[in-house]
């Protein structure tokens, strides 16, 4: 079961003292068994047997399929070890096409940087623009990040904040019962779209500068929705026979989503060492309301571009290391947990290689990361892209999503709304 060994390898303990790193591989399998690989590559080969009218000629091709096997590796790093980027770098690394993307790498960064000169003039005032966008940036950051604590102190005073309430009321139940808390995970993965399809939707709504994440930040923030929604309706469901829970739960008309930024941009220099070049910011978005996905996907686009263009990644990159090197660690947890301002969830973008690539003549069929959730962040999703496709990856609380698989679906449909109001942008 790859769902299970998936849960399994985000909560098991490991001694971090041998090794920061665990894998689990599986050399050969019936194609298609491990649920990674679209239907959709095997369907052409389904049509092709069904064809067939001879039960002889049926009975041959259905032995020669089960030869046709897949391999399956996941793999566990401690964010000590290496963050997202760095560790699809090396895996590309791996690859029979490692030279071919080591020089179109090279071959960016020296059209971009390679060509620049500059005299000394030039050079101070570049600087200067530099330390005037650090210090109003930062200033700006901080005042920023400031209101959206005080707004999680307000949903925690009031008790608003309605994953809080959903989780003290699990926690409650599970001590009235007796039950040992158990670390568990909701997990789903799926592909969605194409790439180009989601920049097409998103420039044709949002305009030119909006990207793929803009429209996968719009459509989980209405799966949250909905997923509250049937919270509520199971809440009434039930509030006859469990007068534990109260009846509605609050609306969240926003939510505070935490989103993890490369600070080099997702590039890693050939010959560069694997690190953990992470920081992160925090970003206020609209959730339940009465907005158009065309609207909410404009609004999504205003607020995280806004956010982009300040130094916060840098600045909270900086202060985590700096606060893990000096303070007790327990001061740094209790930091930890609260710098995500009270957020619903984490949406990471983790962009792969545009066309497949094979390892020792075997093509890579999938790929998907799955992100491990911070202190108190109940669901995070991971915004993969590979071979021109775009895959979404679940995890989750079991107490805030309970099915997996329903939430992506809502996410799906969030997206298909999207690309219909698209369509009919694009027609007029």
């Amino acid at each position: 079961d790859v769902i299970q060994r998936i849960r399994n390898m985000q909560t098991e303990r490991w001694d971090l003292g041998e090794n920061l790193w665990n894998i689990y591989l599986v050399p050969w399998a019936k194609a298609g068994s491990s649920g990674t690989i679209p239907s959709s590559k095997f369907s052409e080969e389904d049509d092709f047997e069904s064809s067939l009218d001879d039960e002889e000629e049926q009975s041959t091709m259905a032995s020669e399929s089960d030869k046709i096997g897949e391999s399956l590796m996941l793999f566990r790093a401690h964010h000590a070890l290496a963050d997202g980027a760095s560790m699809a770098a090396a895996f590309l690394d791996l690859g029979d096409e490692a030279p071919q993307i080591r020089a179109l790498i090279q071959q960016e960064v020296d059209k971009r940087f390679g060509k620049a000169t500059s005299t000394w003039w030039k050079k101070v005032y570049q600087q200067f623009l530099f330390a005037l966008w650090m210090v109003t940036g930062s200033l700006s950051s901080a005042w920023y990040h400031f209101k959206l604590s005080c707004a999680n102190l307000w949903w925690t005073v009031w008790g608003s904040n309605p994953w809080a309430v959903l989780e003290r009321e699990y926690t409650l139940q599970q001590k009235a019962e007796g039950k040992e808390e158990i670390p568990d995970r909701s997990v789903s993965f799926a592909t969605l779209c194409t790439v180009e399809q989601a920049k097409w939707v998103a420039q044709t709504l949002a305009g030119r500068r909006a990207t793929l994440n803009d429209v996968m930040c719009t459509a989980v923030s209405r799966a949250l929705a909905k997923q509250l929604q049937w919270h509520r309706q199971q809440r009434e469901a039930t509030h006859d026979c469990d007068s534990s829970k109260t009846k509605t739960l609050p609306q969240l008309k926003h939510f505070h989503m935490a989103v993890p930024v490369h600070l080099k941009g997702g590039i890693i220099m050939p010959n560069e060492s694997v690190s953990n070049s992470i920081g992160a910011f925090c970003v206020s978005l609209p959730c339940e309301n009465d907005q158009s996905g065309t609207e909410r996907l404009k609004k999504v686009h205003k607020e995280l571009s806004i956010v982009k263009r300040r130094p916060t990644a840098f600045l909270s990159h900086y202060a985590a290391r700096i606060s893990s090197q000096v303070l007790p660690a327990s001061w740094v947890s209790y930091l930890f947990s609260r710098a995500g301002a009270g957020s619903s969830c984490v949406v990471t973008n983790v962009r792969g290689y545009d066309r497949a690539i094979h390892l020792q003549g075997s093509k890579i069929e999938a790929m998907y990361g799955f992100v491990p959730l911070a202190p108190g962040i109940p669901i995070g999703v991971v915004v993969g892209s590979y071979n021109g496709q775009v895959q979404l990856t679940l995890t989750a609380q079991p107490w805030a999503v309970p099915d997996a698989d329903r939430f992506l679906s809502w996410v799906m449909e969030d997206y298909v709304d999207l690309v219909h109001a698209a369509a009919a942008k694009d027609s007029d």
